[in-house]
């Protein structure tokens, strides 16, 4: 519906407005195992690995995001995320992005609860 579709283009808006872009170099370590992280990663531009104990686990590029774990679980990072091109991300602060995924589960738990009835 017209009304729904607008309020999730305002949501979205209102994200991408709280966002910030940050370069790295080749070789820069974004996120260390072992360490606290407040912020989700969103890739734009470049590629990074993902190593857990000097192994690497995942490679990921433009479009794939991580920090979504940390934050959700609000713990501390499994894994080191370490550049392996220069890259451009965008970020998102973890206070925002807590409070849009408990708005969505929200939401999600209500249509359910609506199917069932």
């Amino acid at each position: 519906n017209a009304t729904g579709d607008q309020a999730e283009q305002a949501d979205l808006d209102a994200m991408v407005t709280t966002m910030t872009r940050k370069s790295a170099r080749e070789a820069e370590v974004v996120l260390q195992q072992g360490t606290e992280n407040s912020k989700l990663y969103i890739i734009e531009v470049g590629t990074v690995q993902v190593l857990r104990d000097g192994e690497e686990l995942a490679s990921f590029g433009p479009g794939r995001f991580f920090g979504e774990l940390e934050l959700m679980y609000n713990a501390k990072c499994r894994a080191t995320v370490k550049t392996t091109a220069e890259c451009k991300f965008w970020i998102m602060d973890g206070k925002v992005y807590r409070r849009k995924a408990k708005k969505l589960h929200t939401e999600k738990r209500a249509l359910y609860q609506e199917l069932l009835q």
